[in-house]
């Protein structure tokens, strides 16, 4: 409701100060008509010589003025502006709740279950995320191969054993992600893209002007996974921890 209690003081207060204007211009033109000096300054000469009568009128004029006019001018305004605010109110708060203003409706506190059930779940993205490291780790010792100094090993020594970590690794992926090629063209061969493709799936390179369809060279297939399994996690896992320390009892 805070959308609406800013309206209203708003708006209360700017009719407010329109209706003092509008009291200040009345009781001043009122003021000018009932005095003589101001009257006789305007017409360039003194009606009151002309009309004897006409002082005795305008003092009558003036006490009533300054008895009655001012208050009862001064009320009406106010009352006025009162009511014009309240419609005005009432017709703001009926039209924000028709047109459904989310603004309208307090954010209620989050309770603590809230709370521990948003951690909860950010903690399970997390393990999410890294548990393809782990069985990465577990079937095809991929963070021990990336960890490894290559220089201290011939080259025979690295290809054999790149050939197994590669085999074990493919094996994972293709179990959990079904990776498939974007697109079915080999590279190098050549390739058109339409209008209104996807800039997700396709980045281009080279001489990239105008607009599409643009005639160019496969450089890389790219990838997508037609499948994602999802496993179950226990929640009494560490996620930071890709695979654990091994110790032989002896």
């Amino acid at each position: 409701m805070e959308l609406i209690g800013s309206f209203s003081r708003r708006s209360l207060l700017t009719i407010l100060l329109f209706v003092l204007i509008l009291l200040l211009i009345s009781d001043f033109a009122v003021y000018l008509l009932t005095d003589l000096n101001a009257v006789d300054g305007l017409l360039s000469h003194r009606l009151h010589e002309l009309i004897p009568e006409l002082a005795d009128i305008r003092m009558q004029v003036r006490d009533v003025f300054a008895l009655f006019f001012i208050p009862i001018c001064g009320g009406v305004l106010v009352l006025w502006g009162v009511l014009l605010w309240l419609i005005l109110r009432t017709s703001c708060a009926r039209l924000l709740k028709r047109s459904g203003d989310q603004s309208l409706q307090e954010p209620a506190p989050a309770t603590n279950g809230q709370q521990l059930s948003k951690k909860g779940q950010n903690r399970q993205n997390r393990r999410m995320f890294l548990h393809l490291f782990t069985v990465l780790q577990r079937d095809g010792r991929m963070m021990d191969f990336l960890a490894e100094d290559l220089s201290l090993y011939e080259d025979a020594q690295i290809g054999a054993a790149v050939r197994t970590i590669q085999e074990d690794c493919k094996k994972v992926i293709t179990k959990k992600l079904v990776p498939k090629p974007i697109l079915e063209e080999n590279e190098g061969d050549e390739f058109t893209v339409d209008a209104g493709f996807d800039a997700n799936a396709y980045k281009l390179t080279g001489n990239v002007t105008g607009e599409p369809p643009f005639k160019g060279i496969v450089r890389h297939r790219g990838w997508q996974a037609k499948n994602m399994e999802l496993p179950t996690l226990s929640g009494d896992i560490d996620p930071q921890i890709l695979a654990p320390a091994e110790i032989e009892i002896v």
